[in-house]
């Protein structure tokens, strides 16, 4: 098994995606993924503000009933030939859940269908990554039994989740052997950006 498996966790805004998108960068040798001969696979998960967010698109586009105060979260996935240039899909086939006013409502036939589908490593040369995993998932059963796949092969795999160690997913893959669990701040944040880039590509 390949030991090139990181989780990481941080509080929100300390810059989770941010380090992804650096390691992404180094492992395409910032140009397309099929260019530098690196391959890479998996996906994003992002909350949409359509009153805020530019990118949202329309809203009236979207069937699924949203009450005000709650946001769709959409999966999509990292653009294999130009991972830095993945964007969201905005449509109901991939919100994956509604958050907001301090509850959750999770489709996690999303997560078992495009979630495994993203998930899916063409070679065990390919990165896998995920960002993030969260308590949202917990029923979905396939995208679960996916991710401990994916820790248990031989690919490179950087996987970043909430900071909720309540949470028996969260632990269960914190805990995972093989992996190396790296708590990141604002101050190790350059330095867990480093050690991770440093460590995915020797």
């Amino acid at each position: 098994m390949s030991s090139k498996k990181f989780v990481i966790t941080a509080y929100r805004h300390v810059g989770k995606t941010t380090l992804v998108k650096k390691v992404l960068e180094a492992w395409t040798g910032s140009c397309t993924a099929e260019r530098a001969g690196k391959k890479v696979c998996g996906f994003f998960t992002e909350k949409i503000d359509f009153d805020r967010d530019a990118r949202g698109g329309d809203p009236k586009n979207i069937k699924t009933p949203i009450e005000p105060g709650r946001f769709p979260v959409f999966i999509y996935p990292i653009d294999s030939n130009d991972p830095l240039g993945s964007m969201p899909i905005i449509d109901d086939d991939h919100i994956v859940g509604l958050c907001g006013c301090g509850n959750h409502y999770t489709n996690f036939e999303v997560f078992d269908t495009l979630g495994v589908e993203y998930l899916s490593a063409p070679d065990f040369e390919t990165l896998i990554v995920i960002d993030e995993v969260g308590f949202m998932e917990m029923g979905a059963e396939k995208y679960k039994e996916k991710i401990f796949e994916i820790l248990k092969s031989d690919n490179p795999v950087l996987l970043m989740m909430k900071d909720r160690m309540d949470i028996d997913l969260i632990k269960q893959i914190r805990d995972f052997p093989g992996v190396t669990f790296i708590e990141m701040n604002e101050d190790n944040r350059d330095e867990v950006t480093e050690r991770v880039i440093a460590d995915i590509l020797r």
